[in-house]
C-alpha cells in the first residue's frame, strides 16, 4: 500500500513539473483526434455523396469519350470530324494523295471509280432521267432566264430527287442489298430494322410534302419515335445537300456559249457533263466525247506524292501547273462523274515526278450541309453569301438548335432570312441537329448509345465571372440532383452549384442576371453526374467558385442567357459538346 502511494506522490510530482509538456501533449492528441474524426466524417460523407450521385447503378459507366468544342474562338484542326451528310449513305470516298484524305473528300456518280452506290443507281435510272429533263424544270437550264422564275424550279427538282432517294434508300434497305451494305445509315438499320417503316403509307414512301402535311404523324412521331424522326429528317438534310449541290453547279456552268446551237437538248448534255453517263444513244454534240467516262478518260482520283514519269503519264487530270483557266477547262473536259476534277502542280526529278499541291473544284458547301432555307435564287457561285466564305464549320454549330428544326417548307435550311444574310441569327441554322444525328447514327451503327452533354463556357462581361452552363433538359445519362430548393420548373428559373452560391453568398430565390437573360431565379442548389468536381472553366483545374460557377438550365434558359448573337463575335463564349459512348447491352447482328 505504501508503494502505491509512494508511486502516485512521484507520479504527482513529475506531472507538476513537466505540466507544459503535457498540457501540449494533451492538446495535440486533441487536435490529431479532431483532425482524424472530421476526415472520417468528410470522407464518408464525400463518399456517400459520391455514390449518391456518380457511383450508382441508375448511370450506366461509359467506354469512352470525346469532346467538341465550337464557338467563335474554336478553329478546326486535323484531326476534327468531318462531317459531310450524304457519306452515311454511301461509301466514303477521297481523291488527292493516299496519305493525306483530310477534307479531300470526293462522290463518284458513275460505276467507271469504284463499286456501285446509292447515288450512281439513282443517277442513272430512267425515274432520275425523267425528273431531270421535266418540263417543270425547264427554268433551271436556261442560261439568261431570271433568279425569281430560276427559285420556282428549284423547289420541285430538290424535293423530287429527295424523294427519289429516300424510296431508292428504303427499297436498299429492306433487300440488304450490297450496294448499301457497307454504310453507317445500313449498319444503323440492323440494329434499329424498323425506324423508315414509320414513314410509309400502303408500303411506298411519303412523299416529303405528304409527309409535312401530316401534323398529326408528326405530332405522334415526336412523342412516341423520335430518334426514328430525327433520323428521316436528316437523311432528307443529307438527301437535300446533294440536290442543292446539283441545282448550284447546274446553274454556275450553264452561263457559258459551248452549248449555245443545243438548246432544245440541253439538260440532256448537262447530265452526261456531269455524271460521264449517256443519257441516251441519239444524242449527238461536239464534246460528247470528252464527257462520257471511259476507261482511257476517266481522272485520276488516287496517287502517292512521288510516282514514276511513265505511271505519271498515265494519268489523266483537269490541267497542270495551271489553275486560272480551272472554269473553263471543266466546259471542255467536263466533270466525267466525279465530284472534284484535280488540278496538280508537279516538278521532275530525273525518272520521277513529284506532286506538290493538288486543286479541286471547291464549290461543294452545300455536301457540308450548308443549305439555303430559301426558295428565293441565292446559289450562283458569284453571288454566294459572304457566310459560307468567312466563317469555319465550327462557327456555325450553336447549342441552341431544336431537334425538330427540319421541319420547315424546303427539306431543310441553313439559313431563313435572305434579305441580309449578315444578319441571320443562329436559331436560324439547322447544321446542328443534322451534326448531332450524325453522331447518334454513327454510335448506334457501331452498338453504342451515345449520351451527347451540350456545354457553355460563358464570360460575363457585367459581372466579370465565368460561368458553366450545363443543358439539363436530357437527363437520361446522368443523374441530376437538387440538394437544396426546388427543381427549375420554367425557363426563367435556374439552379446553381452549392459551392457557388456558398461563395457569392446567393440564396434561394434570389435572383440573377446572366447574359441577356435579366431576373433568373434561382430555384435551387444542385449537381449532376458530370459536374460533382465544380470548375466553372475546364481550362483551369481548381475549382474557383468565388470567381465563377456552374449553372444548370433547360434549352429555352440558356436562349435567353445567350440571345440572339446577331453578331456571334461579340459574345464571348465557347460551346462544348461531349459524347459519352456507352455500349449496348445486346446488339443485333
Amino acid at each position: 500500500m505504501s508503494n502505491l502511494f509512494l508511486m502516485l506522490k512521484q507520479g504527482l510530482k513529475w506531472i507538476l513539473k513537466f505540466k507544459l509538456q503535457l498540457i501540449i501533449i494533451i492538446f495535440l492528441t486533441f487536435i490529431a483526434s479532431s483532425i482524424l474524426t472530421i476526415s472520417f466524417t468528410t470522407n464518408k460523407r464525400l463518399k456517400t455523396t459520391y455514390d449518391q450521385i456518380v457511383n450508382n447503378s441508375k448511370i450506366k459507366k461509359f467506354d469512352s469519350t470525346y469532346q467538341i468544342v465550337v464557338g467563335n474562338k474554336a478553329k478546326p484542326e486535323n484531326g476534327d470530324p468531318l462531317f459531310v451528310p450524304i457519306f452515311d449513305f454511301i461509301d466514303k470516298q477521297f481523291t488527292g494523295f493516299n496519305d493525306d484524305g483530310f477534307n479531300n473528300f470526293n462522290l463518284y456518280f458513275n460505276k467507271f471509280y469504284g463499286s456501285e452506290t446509292l447515288l450512281t443507281k439513282v443517277i442513272q435510272s430512267d425515274e432520275f432521267k425523267k425528273i431531270w429533263t421535266d418540263n417543270k424544270n425547264k427554268n433551271l437550264f436556261l442560261k439568261d432566264q431570271k433568279d425569281e422564275e430560276v427559285s420556282k424550279t428549284q423547289e420541285n427538282f430538290d424535293f423530287n430527287i429527295n424523294d427519289l432517294l429516300f424510296s431508292t434508300m428504303v427499297d436498299l434497305l429492306t433487300k440488304n442489298d450490297k450496294t448499301i451494305s457497307n454504310t453507317v445509315i445500313s449498319k444503323y438499320t440492323k440494329t434499329n430494322p424498323n425506324w423508315y417503316k414509320h414513314f410509309l403509307k400502303d408500303n411506298k414512301p411519303y412523299t416529303w410534302l405528304e409527309f409535312l402535311k401530316n401534323k398529326e404523324l408528326i405530332n405522334k412521331l415526336e412523342k412516341q419515335h423520335p430518334e426514328e424522326l430525327k433520323t428521316y429528317y436528316y437523311s432528307y438534310y443529307a438527301f437535300e445537300s446533294f440536290s442543292q449541290y446539283l441545282f448550284k453547279t447546274i446553274r454556275t456552268f450553264i452561263r457559258h456559249d459551248k452549248w449555245e446551237k443545243h438548246k432544245d437538248n440541253i439538260a440532256k448534255i448537262v447530265y452526261e457533263f456531269l455524271f460521264g453517263i449517256k443519257f441516251d444513244d441519239n444524242l449527238t454534240y461536239d464534246l460528247r466525247n470528252k464527257y462520257i467516262t471511259s476507261d482511257q478518260n476517266k481522272y485520276t482520283t488516287h496517287f502517292n506524292k512521288t510516282v514514276s514519269k511513265t505511271e505519271f503519264d498515265k494519268m489523266m487530270f483537269l490541267n497542270q501547273n495551271k489553275e486560272d483557266s480551272f472554269y473553263n477547262d471543266i466546259i471542255e473536259k467536263g466533270f466525267k462523274g466525279i465530284l472534284r476534277p484535280l488540278i496538280v502542280y508537279t516538278n521532275q526529278e530525273n525518272n520521277n515526278v513529284n506532286i506538290e499541291k493538288v486543286l479541286q473544284y471547291s464549290e461543294t458547301n452545300e455536301l457540308r450541309g450548308f443549305l439555303s432555307g430559301s426558295n428565293v435564287y441565292t446559289q450562283d457561285v458569284e453571288k454566294l453569301p459572304e457566310i459560307f466564305k468567312n466563317n469555319e464549320f465550327v462557327d456555325l454549330l450553336v447549342l441552341n438548335t431544336n431537334p425538330f428544326l427540319n421541319i420547315s417548307n424546303k427539306a431543310s435550311g441553313f439559313f431563313t432570312n435572305n434579305t441580309d444574310i449578315s444578319k441571320s441569327t443562329t436559331t436560324d441554322f439547322m447544321i446542328t441537329a443534322a451534326f448531332l444525328t450524325h453522331h447518334k447514327l454513327v454510335a448506334s451503327a457501331n452498338g453504342y448509345d451515345l449520351y451527347i452533354r451540350p456545354e457553355v463556357i460563358f464570360n460575363d462581361p457585367i459581372t466579370k465571372k465565368t460561368f458553366r452552363i450545363v443543358n439539363i433538359s436530357d437527363q437520361n445519362h446522368t443523374n441530376y440532383l437538387v440538394l437544396n430548393g426546388n427543381n427549375s420548373i420554367n425557363a426563367s428559373q435556374v439552379t446553381i452549384s452549392r459551392q457557388f452560391a456558398k461563395a457569392n453568398k446567393i440564396k434561394i430565390g434570389s435572383s440573377l442576371n446572366l447574359g441577356q437573360a435579366v431576373g433568373l431565379v434561382v430555384s435551387g442548389y444542385a449537381v449532376d453526374t458530370y459536374s460533382f468536381f465544380p470548375t466553372s472553366d475546364p481550362n483551369v483545374p481548381l475549382p474557383k467558385s468565388d470567381s465563377g460557377g456552374l449553372i444548370y438550365a433547360n434549352n429555352k434558359t440558356i436562349n435567353q442567357i445567350i440571345g440572339q448573337q446577331t453578331d456571334p463575335s461579340n459574345n464571348d463564349q465557347t460551346t462544348i459538346y461531349n459524347f459519352f459512348l456507352i455500349k449496348k447491352i445486346r446488339m443485333l447482328i
